[in-house]
């Protein structure tokens, strides 16, 4: 990291040619990523944050590179994992913030893991005789999980039919117990 931050020092504005920044990115994103492997997720959140940084800086140096299909898989692979290390350590806002921001930007696989952790948000309240937050954590995640979805390697599309079939059934049982929504309790 030392050297990719003097050759971005000495490259004098020719990020372009030479691609330090976009390479420290990459290198920042594959530190993370192994900091989640080993399990030490406060580093990981390190990493993905100076990625994130110089990942903005790389939007505003070279618009093409961070919509070319390398430079999304970079953003993918900083957000989810951000949003992954930031769900290890029980920060279950800020992982769903990423999860949605990568949803917002048309990715599934953000989609997928808004869904999945909306949907344990709603068995958390639930089991915690909070029905109202319940239905609305169930609805949004519905929502999520029955859009276009990329799955992660290992989960298949049976796992999901039966989640969204679960939380349908949930919906379904709080639209039947008139149970309204959190958002319409407080209006």
């Amino acid at each position: 990291l030392t050297e990719y931050a003097k050759a971005i020092r000495l490259q004098g504005g020719m990020e372009m040619g030479f691609g330090a920044l976009r390479k420290t990115t990459a290198l920042l994103s594959k530190m993370g990523q192994q900091s989640l492997v080993d399990g030490n997720f406060i580093k990981s959140s390190q990493y993905f944050e100076r990625g994130l940084a110089n990942f903005s800086s790389l939007e505003d140096l070279n618009p093409a590179y961070t919509n070319s299909i390398e430079g999304r898989a970079l953003k993918i692979s900083i957000l989810d994992g951000f949003g992954k290390s930031k769900e290890r350590q029980g920060d279950i806002q800020g992982a769903l913030d990423f999860y949605k921001r990568l949803a917002s930007e048309g990715l599934g696989i953000g989609k997928y893991r808004a869904g999945l952790l909306l949907a344990v948000m709603g068995d958390i309240a639930y089991s915690e005789r909070r029905p109202s937050e319940a239905h609305s954590r169930y609805l949004e995640a519905r929502s999520f999980l029955t859009k276009e979805l990329d799955l992660p390697q290992g989960t298949t599309s049976v796992e999901i039919t039966e989640r969204v079939a679960h939380i349908s059934r949930m919906i379904e049982f709080f639209s039947t117990t008139r149970v309204p929504p959190l958002e319409e309790t407080e209006n």
